[in-house]
């Protein structure tokens, strides 16, 4: 019986967001937090590396998405928008709930190297499914072409998303305290 009821725990993932409201809010936030990371990364790496190119083409590529490579040709303010809307509208906050799942499980211990590390897993496990099984047919639905895969080097989009992964771990560890406490009255 008490195995039945610890597999419900795991599954139960509507119960817990309800009873552990606060919890999902962390995870929001260090998301979203984490997502601009992801976004700053690569921003970093093209200033840093790719001098060809200018630094906000990541943002660019991103902006594609919904813009199509309209959004390659300039850095208008609707370009950056969209860009920064699309990357945390959608992957950003996707994968924060992902990490609420673990990170709301019973079993779950906040310490900063499991929150760090299940980060990590997060961020490695978003490069592999998003970029390799959902952007290539998406865009190719959209747009005709990938144009994630013509216009980022691969190299930097694991860094970017590994960024992303273990600053997602981090700053729940770090917001988690602050958001969760409860209020004594």
């Amino acid at each position: 019986m008490e195995e039945l009821q610890e597999e419900m725990a795991w599954s139960n993932l509507a119960g817990r967001a309800v009873e552990q409201p606060r919890r999902v809010l962390t995870c929001f936030w260090a998301g979203q937090i984490a997502g601009l990371v992801f976004l700053a990364a690569w921003v970093i790496a093209y200033l840093g590396f790719r001098s060809g190119e200018p630094f906000d083409w990541p943002i660019r590529v991103v902006a594609s998405f919904v813009l199509g490579e309209a959004a390659l040709g300039s850095a208008t303010a609707l370009v950056w928008v969209v860009g920064i809307l699309v990357n945390q509208l959608l992957p950003a906050l996707f994968w924060s709930m992902a990490f609420a799942w673990v990170a709301m499980s019973p079993r779950f211990t906040v310490r900063m190297s499991t929150c760090v590390s299940l980060g990590l897993f997060i961020g490695l496990a978003s490069m592999w499914i998003d970029v390799f099984f959902l952007i290539p047919p998406l865009m190719g639905v959209l747009h005709d072409q990938d144009l994630w895969w013509r216009h980022l080097p691969r190299a930097w989009d694991w860094i970017a998303h590994i960024a992303y992964g273990m600053s997602l771990g981090w700053f729940f560890a770090v917001l988690q305290p602050r958001i969760e406490k409860e209020r004594v009255d």
